[in-house]
């Protein structure tokens, strides 16, 4: 069954559902590579990656399991619906790992951006309350996409800051795409047992760490 057929660059594409590739784990991927008249050689693909290349480029045909295609109906552009399996997997499999539920306090940083509003609105599904950090400028943008709170992106008073709005370690997760210098703030503003889940570190990819905020509280990273 085509699920999806079109034409990407030079390259025809197309998104075809299987029945018969057996027990495959979920995300795990299978790869025709082949143009023209070539034979597609079938190539099996480790868990959790889709691949999509014929020379370093895009493949032909992509094989997935049935379960994990679905048919697009909608009104969005090709360009609108891209957005999804980039910004929304993202947001969606980090609250999946921190396990947010309805009623906890997530704070969210890098909310400006594609992952960052996602995490927003995929919290807000889930029945959380957000905190959302970002520079001033974002304040009401960010307010008026569903936060409850606003934070400013300053790594010198976000302790501060977030404790005035829910009270001493009152967060339950933090989602995190900055990382650098708000890594140590955010982590101390975690309740007892609280969940860190990141995917990106826009902020700088190393920080310093105080092993006490993981030894004393019982932090989990997720």
């Amino acid at each position: 069954m085509i699920v999806a057929d079109g034409d990407i660059g030079s390259t025809r594409a197309a998104l075809v559902a299987r029945d018969d590739l057996g027990d495959l784990p979920y995300g795990f991927g299978v790869g025709w590579h082949g143009r023209g008249d070539q034979r597609p050689e079938l190539v099996r693909l480790k868990q959790g990656i889709l691949r999509l290349e014929v020379g370093g480029e895009f493949a032909e045909f992509v094989v997935v399991p049935s379960l994990n295609a679905h048919v697009v109906d909608s009104g969005l552009s090709d360009a609108d619906l891209a957005t999804f399996p980039c910004s929304y997997d993202s947001a969606e499999e980090m609250l999946v790992r921190a396990d947010l539920g309805e009623g906890e306090s997530i704070l969210v940083t890098g909310v400006a951006g594609g992952v960052g509003s996602a995490l927003i609105q995929l919290a807000l599904v889930r029945g959380a309350r957000v905190v959302a950090v970002a520079s001033e400028s974002k304040r009401d943008r960010l307010l008026a996409l569903g936060a409850e709170h606003f934070v400013p992106r300053d790594a010198a008073t976000l302790q501060e800051s977030v404790e005035g709005l829910v009270g001493e370690q009152g967060i339950d997760v933090v989602a995190d795409v900055v990382g650098g210098e708000l890594f140590g703030p955010i982590l101390k503003v975690l309740r007892r047992g609280g969940r860190y889940t990141t995917s990106g570190a826009i902020g700088g990819p190393t920080t310093a760490i105080d092993l006490r905020d993981l030894i004393w509280r019982r932090r989990q990273s997720a």
